[in-house]
């Protein structure tokens, strides 16, 4: 019967580590430059989203609700109908877009981050 060399198994177990701490430590550089690329992207798209916002009339109308409440809810239907018209579809979605990616991007890094630095147990 052959027997397998003494400390086999740790040096499997510690390889397996290795090569995950490796793939981590990739993870977190790839996920490290989408977070500073949505980062430097997020200034610009907010500009866009702020211009649009201010020349649509969105502002104007959606003040309504809290300056002239009663009309707003007598008027309910024609008012939706205003607001979803006013309302910069193409950069809110850019924006949302964006902040989506740089919020997944950080958790992603802080996830990996964590798992390169902790201790083998």
């Amino acid at each position: 019967r052959i027997e397998p060399p003494a400390g086999l198994a740790d040096r499997i177990i510690d390889s397996i580590h290795y090569q995950e701490r490796v793939l981590a430590f990739k993870k977190a550089t790839l996920f490290s430059f989408t977070f500073l690329f949505s980062l430097i992207a997020l200034l610009p798209v907010f500009n866009m989203l702020n211009a649009d916002i201010s020349s649509s009339g969105f502002l104007y109308f959606f003040s309504l609700i809290f300056s002239d409440f009663p009309t707003v809810v007598k008027y309910w239907q024609s008012f939706s109908w205003v607001i979803l018209e006013t309302l910069p579809a193409i950069s809110l979605t850019v924006f949302l877009a964006v902040v989506i990616i740089f919020l997944q991007s950080l958790i992603n890094v802080i996830k990996n981050v964590i798992y390169i630095v902790r201790p083998v147990r």
